[in-house]
């Protein structure tokens, strides 16, 4: 992690601060008017993991709120602890650590019944590499060679983009 940090690897540029905002369930159906709860595996914001470094989260605590998938596959909701942050490792860090370090699948789920009144509010930070930063296997990651041939994150966002659509 300072090997990447120190390095004039990151930088405010590419850092962005984004908000995300999941309405009420009654809000969030779109052109629904028949005051059904959401549908079957209805999200509010699908699985997916972040393309950058890493992600710093906090949140609201209200129900229907971030999970987060396991290595094995099982969705587990993130509990809220007062004062603290989520840090979700992105992509780029995996990379970096060849793998070593897993980015974070997660997803958004809808509030249990009763709570569809519950709003969430959620602003997360995106600590992303400077465009031109080669993403390559750090040293102390190494071990019997590198995974993954070195790549500017600008191009690697390309192909993360490409990939994400050439899939639908």
């Amino acid at each position: 992690l300072p090997a990447v940090l120190d390095h004039g690897r990151t930088s405010p540029d590419g850092a962005p601060v984004r908000t995300h905002r999941c309405a009420a369930v009654q809000q969030a159906r779109g052109d629904r008017e028949d005051g059904e709860p959401p549908l079957p595996g209805q999200l509010r914001a699908g699985a997916h993991t972040d393309y950058g470094f890493m992600t710093i989260l906090r949140s609201e605590a209200a129900p229907g709120g971030l999970e987060v998938q396991t290595r094995s596959g099982y969705w587990v909701a993130v509990p809220n602890v007062e004062g603290a942050f989520v840090i979700n490792i992105g992509d780029a860090f995996m990379r970096w650590s060849n793998d070593t370090w897993v980015s974070t699948p997660h997803r958004v789920v809808n509030p249990p019944d009763g709570a569809s009144q519950s709003r969430r509010q959620s602003i997360p930070f995106f600590v992303n590499p400077n465009r031109e930063t080669i993403i390559e296997c750090l040293p102390p990651f190494r071990g019997a060679g590198s995974r993954f041939a070195p790549i500017s994150f600008e191009d690697y966002i390309a192909l993360k983009t490409q990939q994400a659509f050439a899939k639908h």
